[in-house]
Order: C-alpha cells, then sequence, then structure tokens
C-alpha cells in the first residue's frame, strides 16, 4: 500500500510515525511538487491543485480534519482536483468536538459574564459592577454545519441561551 502525505506546516516526522506504526507494511512518504508516483491513498490537509489532479490509482483522499470545505471548494473552482470516483473521507470527531464544546462554552460565558470588561476596568485600577446580561435577552450565533455545531449547540443548550 502506497501512500502520501501532505500538510502545509505541520512536522510530518510524527505524523509518518503513527502512520507506519499502525500501518508496517505501508509506503508512505510525505508529497513533494513534482511527485507523480503511485499512491493508494492521499492524507491530507488543504492539498495544492498540483497534488491531486488528475492522479491515477487513488482509492482515497483521507482529510486531516473535520471539514472537507476547503478541498470541496477547490474542486468546485478547479474541477478535477478530486480525482473522479474517489471518495473524500473526513474525520468524525477525533477528540476535536469536546475541545470544540470547552472552546464555545467559555467564550459564551465570557461574553455573557463581561469578563473582557470587567478586565479593562481591572486594567485602568476601577472596580465597577455591570449589569448582567439577561438570558431572556442574549443570542449567540452558531456558524458552520454539522458535527461540531450540533455538539456545542447540545453542550451550550443546558444554560438557557
Amino acid at each position: 500500500m502506497d501512500i502520501i502525505f501532505y500538510h502545509p506546516f505541520y512536522d510530518t516526522a510524527p505524523w509518518l510515525a503513527g502512520i507506519g506504526s499502525r500501518l508496517p507494511q505501508a509506503n508512505i512518504r510525505v508529497w513533494q511538487p513534482g511527485d507523480n508516483q503511485h499512491a493508494d491513498y492521499a492524507i491530507v490537509w488543504r492539498p495544492p491543485y498540483e497534488m491531486l489532479a488528475g492522479r491515477q490509482g487513488l482509492k482515497a483522499i483521507l482529510a486531516l480534519g473535520a471539514g472537507v470545505d476547503a478541498i470541496v471548494e477547490q474542486d468546485r473552482a478547479n474541477p478535477g482536483f478530486i480525482p473522479a470516483g474517489v471518495p473524500l473521507i473526513r474525520l468524525q470527531d477525533a477528540g476535536m468536538a469536546l475541545q470544540m464544546e470547552e472552546y464555545v462554552f467559555a467564550a459564551v460565558l465570557r461574553y455573557f459574564r463581561r469578563m473582557d470588561e470587567y478586565q479593562h476596568l481591572q486594567q485602568q485600577g476601577r472596580w465597577q459592577l455591570l449589569e448582567p446580561h439577561a438570558y431572556a435577552d442574549f443570542y449567540y450565533w452558531r456558524d458552520g454545519a454539522g458535527h461540531f455545531r450540533a455538539s456545542c449547540s447540545h453542550s451550550i443548550g443546558p444554560l438557557w441561551f
């Protein structure tokens, strides 16, 4: 099994070591411009056009993140970027949903409790009680779609937002 790997800025060594330890029979290489050698699988994050377009023999493209929007958008803008008939597979979660929930939870509460304003007052050496936001008047926007949006909405829902 031949695997090409691409990430524009991550250190690839830990990835290759991890994949290699779990798939010792696989031939894994980091994709470089001009590499048109055979590959059964491509493991990618925001791959350049020349990596995938026209590539023959791919069985699947595995995205390193939960979202594949950038890859799909590239294919819309440049038809053929994703070779015909090759499935594009994304991570369902890999532990990121809980991290996203915590981030959203912290950000919403920070704003709702006016912590930035209190911090600004503290930096000025002032103390002032601020009128709290009312739950009934407080809304937040859930951008995105899919698994993470549903997960974040579910976790913050019990707070009456």
